[in-house]
């Protein structure tokens, strides 16, 4: 498992992080290999992947290490 910050064209599984006030809609850095989205906006229900509080840093280490262990 390797974290980098980046490498949004790269075609790998990755977490987009958004924050208010950074002028970016983290949908429109969705893609295939998105696997959730961690932000401190709030959910957005029509979203299907996961919504993640990027303030919580224990949520994200849960997210990532549950993802992790149901890879084969």
């Amino acid at each position: 498992l390797v974290l980098v910050e980046g490498f949004r064209q790269e075609k790998v599984p990755k977490i987009v992080l958004s924050r208010q006030g950074s002028g970016k809609d983290a949908y429109t850095l969705v893609d295939k290999y998105v696997i959730a989205i961690a932000s401190d906006e709030t959910a957005d229900h029509s979203v299907t992947l996961p919504w993640l509080d990027i303030n919580n840093h224990e949520q994200v280490a849960d997210f990532i290490m549950c993802w992790v262990s149901e890879q084969p």
